[in-house]
């Protein structure tokens, strides 16, 4: 069986991080096919300074994109 772990917890050592490892480890001992994604791998968080500035960024891009 193929298996697709979504992670959308912000903290990849946290406990949902820890749970869901569990999860993966025990579905690929039974020999199912298990992959994870981390959400936040695929956006900026907006947690992070870093992420509302990128967020902001892109926001402003997009505001003048639709000004032109």
């Amino acid at each position: 069986m193929n298996i697709l772990i979504i992670n959308g917890s912000p903290r990849k050592k946290g406990l949902i991080s820890q749970m869901l490892g569990i999860m993966q480890e025990e579905a690929a001992s039974k020999g199912d096919q298990v992959q994870t994604v981390y959400t936040n791998d695929l956006i900026p968080s907006v947690a992070s300074d870093q992420g509302r500035a990128r967020l902001a960024r892109a926001l402003q891009r997009q505001i003048k994109k639709e000004q032109i």
